[in-house]
């Protein structure tokens, strides 16, 4: 394998590395990648659960916490 194409998987192999464990500018992007592509069912869910003010809310995940942020200003 060629040098470039080393560098070019090694790449590859940091970004996707991001999503378990963001880190750095590769991790903001990957938070940016996650937010927008399961923003929508985030949303979809938080509207489910129908908080109220008195409402308890526990996320476990590894998303930049947009449910949490959507769930918060309700």
């Amino acid at each position: 394998m060629a040098q470039s194409d080393r560098a070019g998987t090694d790449f590859v192999g940091r970004f996707m590395n991001q999503f378990s464990g963001p880190h750095g500018w590769l991790g903001r992007v990957a938070g940016m990648l996650m937010a927008r592509k399961n923003g929508p069912l985030n949303t979809w869910i938080v509207e489910q659960l129908e908080l109220r003010p008195e409402s308890r809310l526990l996320e476990i995940g590894f998303g930049p916490g947009l449910a949490v942020e959507l769930a918060a200003a309700q």
